[in-house]
């Protein structure tokens, strides 16, 4: 088929070949697709070039930019392929039209060598190229995406104006050449597996996934039976390797006491730096009763306490935030074990959602939020409950130490002879009852016995 053009016959081929050699700039030649010949169009073909309403046709989304054929006179007036446009590409071209689209609405400076490639070139190209520069190209249309096919010789693009569930909204140039109208406007309503779209400068962001609700735990039937004396202690994290470091809960501050809603963290004691070690504050009186215990900075009553109380019923969340609270309550009860498996220690289990105190992260270190979560047994859920001057509990004297697993088992000192060198072992034998080296000298030192 041939078009008249001031009434000599040209064929296409020739058509091109002028248009190479006229206009030297184009990077390359944008021709039109002819793979969507058997689609049945949901709009009428605009010939006239007129603007529509910005009102899209989807109903979901009315955006406050220009749409419809708002393509510059200067280009859409003039004939098809005359004019190497300001984005170097051919003009009436579907990907002049969307690089228009695409600075005017989108806001985005692209042209045909936007992000440093030599071309975008025709729009069979467009993939792969916004690909290789990390651009997003997949099935989820937003508007002011790019609809992109690869389908037949050249490609095809165009610019999305609305998204109705599975039905896309595109505006475009030069859908199915019609040689009584080459080049011209369209907007039409499809199904949006007709294209894949790449994902440039989004006017409203592609939808994402919701997000999986935060797990939530729930209220213990029970707790446990006692396994701690009620008193004061310094509550420990049993994962240390420095001997000399201790992490321990701590109210933030050093306010006695502490306010409603402070924060509960991690901090330490230097056995090697005693004089900077100020843990009034951070001693807590423990007391037992029906399963569950109270856990309050000594001296007050602010208790630890699970965040999220006012209706949402947060403090069931997983991540939920430890904090220092007056007013005893639910979120403030706390069931403590012996841990099982390979750690030592306790785990303290809030009454209200079952979790575990843990450390955020299980890192061991300064100001490291202290949280709930669900049972890991790791040691960012071990604790130990070191009693903070206490008062002696026995008299001075001789004693023999034994197991309360079985009696008969005692503490001995290795090998029979008088002296006892250092690095000599300690054991337990069962045979060996009433020697001399099982006789221990506990002294008090005020807050712990020295065994000699």
């Amino acid at each position: 088929m041939k078009r008249k053009i001031n009434l000599i016959s040209v064929s296409l081929s020739m058509l091109m070949a002028i248009s190479a050699v006229v206009f030297p700039l184009a990077m390359e030649k944008q021709k039109t697709v002819v793979a969507f010949d058997n689609e049945v169009l949901t709009e009428e073909k605009n010939y006239t070039n007129t603007t529509e309403d910005s009102t899209t046709a989807a109903g979901n989304i009315s955006p406050f930019y220009a749409t419809g054929d708002d393509y510059p006179a200067k280009y859409k007036n003039a004939p098809i392929d005359s004019i190497t446009d300001e984005w170097n590409f051919y003009n009436r071209e579907c990907t002049s039209f969307v690089a228009w689209c695409l600075n005017s609405r989108n806001g985005v400076y692209f042209t045909n060598q936007y992000g440093g490639v030599t071309r975008w070139g025709n729009a069979k190209q467009w993939g792969g190229v916004a690909t290789s520069l990390g651009i997003a190209v997949n099935g989820n249309p937003a508007v002011g995406s790019v609809a992109w096919s690869s389908e037949g010789t050249w490609g095809h693009v165009a610019w999305v104006k609305a998204v109705n569930g599975n039905n896309v909204t595109i505006e475009e140039y030069n859908f199915n050449w019609d040689w009584n109208h080459p080049g011209c406007f369209y907007s039409r309503t499809v199904d949006k597996s007709k294209f894949q779209y790449i994902h440039i400068k989004d006017i409203v962001s592609a939808p994402t996934p919701t997000p999986a609700p935060t797990p939530r735990g729930s209220r213990m039937n029970s707790g446990y039976d006692r396994v701690l004396p009620d008193g004061d202690y310094i509550i420990a994290n049993t994962g240390s390797t420095d001997k000399n470091v201790l992490w321990y809960l701590d109210p933030q501050g050093y306010d006695v006491p502490a306010a409603d809603n402070t924060n509960v963290q991690l901090w330490n004691i230097d056995a090697s730096n005693e004089a900077n070690n100020n843990i009034d504050c951070d001693v807590w009186t423990i007391e037992y009763s029906n399963g569950f215990y109270s856990i309050r900075q000594k001296d007050t009553y602010m208790y630890l306490d699970v965040t999220g109380t006012g209706g949402n019923g947060k403090y069931l969340e997983r991540g939920s935030n430890l904090q220092m609270y007056s007013a005893f309550r639910l979120t403030q009860r706390w069931a403590i074990s012996k841990n099982t498996g390979t750690n030592s220690g306790y785990r303290i289990q809030a009454e209200c959602s079952s979790y575990s105190v843990d450390v955020s992260g299980g890192l061991l270190e300064q100001r490291r939020n202290i949280q709930q979560w669900e049972g890991n047994d790791t040691h960012a859920q071990s604790w130990m409950f070191i009693p903070y001057k206490p008062s002696q509990p026995i008299g001075n004297g001789r004693y023999i130490l034994s197991s309360t697993i079985d009696p008969a088992w005692i503490m001995d000192v290795s090998g029979n002879s008088g002296d006892i060198p250092n690095g000599t072992n300690v054991q337990l034998c069962s045979s060996c009852y009433k020697r001399r080296r099982q006789n221990c000298i506990p002294e008090w030192s005020g807050d712990y016995f020295q065994i000699f």
